[in-house]
């Protein structure tokens, strides 16, 4: 593991108190520096970044930014459950290998109807079946193309589709399968099509393939995708089920969840709390292959104390109690620790404990900052790290615009602990009754908008492969292996 200075054993450190001494001579450019990363016991992506489950953080377009460029987006739940599980389906459905059970429509369908699609999922593109199903005989194919100059939305479908006859389609044996993608892409490109429909024995359409997720491969290849190549979606769940109304509400949740296709859940609370081995336990029975957080935590005791109680259900654990930008609970309530220093103490008991449990991921919540923060956390061994604030300014997060005057614009950004966020939800992660009086442990602010988030993502990432760089590290796992800690000579608190 890390090497630490032994002016910083057994004593409390944070970010701007510590830098990483570069001991080695880089002999490769930035460009080999990989940041591959393994975010739960069965998961690896090509960026370990996640971004927080904050209402002004994460929803469908910042989940959709984030993996994209090999990251992780956790959804929040400051919202109904039917708001929570659109915005799962909505990242499910922004990319894929094949479309599965598309959305279909009838023959006397109208133009109307294919606009009525287009404005729920965001395409044109449907099948015409003999009951607007995809369990019946495909009769014809409608897209934009068709409908764009039809002035009478009332126009039936059947005057405008292209009939079953002219259609180019693929068979279902022929297609699906870990190499059928292939032949459905060439079958595209040798007849120029927009969209493929893949048909079963009984001519039913049984998925689609779409020319716009065939770019969508190529420009990120690095995306993180299921098997089908759907991006991941990762909810927030409430981890407070000592209230049998709760805890119903939040299996309800999870079983909705895993319809619409989840990959993985984060019980998303400011300090862990005893209900949640008991959680990943019942998730992990129902749905083997979700992927299941715990947290928060910020020592080493905790996570001994979670790992021999539901060791083998956790696939990862959240380190940060007190760190982050719209977070008071240090101060308000002399809870939390500095981050580095706990991110070091919950990986180390980590591996300590790995033989015997099995080594779940380490994943850094909070604090940070600037590329070099990230950089420090995965030397002291985070597998991921998840950032909230610095997003919070990109156009992709949910947070309202404001415009300041001047040609200024902010964004609002708001900590879960905050006021407004607990009425609107958020204090299920302070484990409080309805009828508690609400402790403020968060902040309510503006900060800078930033515009259009994927260059300055790209940005960030490329300042943690600088930084590896110039410590002579081309992988996450030398970097954690053989970078060394020291105190910075100046230690006054910026």
């Amino acid at each position: 593991m890390v090497y630490l200075h032994r002016d910083l054993q057994g004593h409390e450190f944070n970010f701007h108190e510590i830098s990483m001494k570069p001991r080695r001579i880089p002999d490769f450019p930035r460009n080999q520096v990989d940041l591959k990363t393994r975010a739960a016991r069965n998961l690896e992506l090509y960026l370990p970044l996640a971004s927080a489950p904050m209402d002004t953080v994460t929803e469908y377009e910042m989940a959709v930014l984030l993996e994209l460029n090999g990251g992780l987006g956790v959804l929040h739940y400051n919202s109904t459950v039917d708001y929570q599980i659109d915005q799962l389906k909505r990242v499910k459905n922004y990319k894929s290998a094949f479309v599965r059970n598309p959305v279909c429509l009838r023959p006397d369908s109208t133009v109307q109807d294919v606009y009525d699609v287009h404005n729920r999922y965001g395409f044109y593109s449907v099948p015409i079946t003999e009951d607007g199903t995809p369990k019946t005989r495909l009769l014809g194919f409608v897209s934009y193309h068709d409908i764009r100059y039809q002035d009478n939305r009332k126009t039936k479908l059947r005057s405008v589709m292209t009939p079953r006859g002219r259609l180019i389609v693929a068979a279902k044996k022929d297609t699906v399968g870990k190499q059928g993608i292939k032949s459905a892409n060439m079958l595209m490109k040798r007849h120029n099509l927009n969209v493929l429909t893949v048909v079963d024995n009984e001519d039913n359409p049984y998925a689609l393939v779409t020319d716009r997720d065939l770019r969508l491969h190529e420009k990120y290849p690095h995306a993180s995708v299921d098997d089908n190549k759907q991006l991941l979606g990762f909810i927030a769940v409430k981890g407070d089920w000592h209230d049998k109304k709760r805890r119903s509400e939040e299996q309800d949740r999870i079983y909705r969840a895993a319809e619409a296709g989840a990959d993985g859940i984060v019980i998303d609370q400011g300090v862990v709390y005893g209900s949640q081995p008991e959680i990943v336990k019942w998730v992990k029975k129902h749905f083997p292959e979700m992927h299941t957080g715990v947290g928060n935590v910020c020592c080493g005791e905790v996570v001994e104390e979670l790992m021999g109680r539901a060791g083998k259900f956790i696939d990862f654990i959240k380190v940060g109690v007190g760190p982050g930008m719209a977070c008071t609970t240090t101060q308000e309530l002399a809870i939390g620790r500095a981050q580095p220093v706990a991110v070091y103490d919950c990986a180390r008991t980590m591996k300590r404990l790995a033989k015997k449990y099995g080594d779940a991921s380490i994943w850094a919540d909070g604090g940070v900052k600037k590329s070099g923060d990230a950089t420090l956390d995965l030397a002291l061994g985070a597998n991921m790290v998840m950032v909230g604030g610095i997003l919070a300014g990109y156009e992709e997060a949910p947070g309202r615009k404001i415009d300041k005057g001047g040609g200024v614009w902010k964004k609002e950004f708001r900590g879960m602990g905050s006021m407004s966020a607990m009425k609107a939800g958020g204090d299920a992660r302070y484990t409080l009754g309805k009828e508690a009086i609400r402790v403020v442990e968060g902040r309510e602010m503006e900060v800078p908008y930033k515009g259009d988030g994927e260059p300055i993502l790209t940005e960030f990432a490329e300042g943690i492969k600088q930084a590896m760089n110039k410590l002579g590290f081309r992988t996450i796992d030398e970097l954690q292996r053989y970078c060394m800690i020291i105190p910075n000579s100046n230690r006054q608190r910026e």
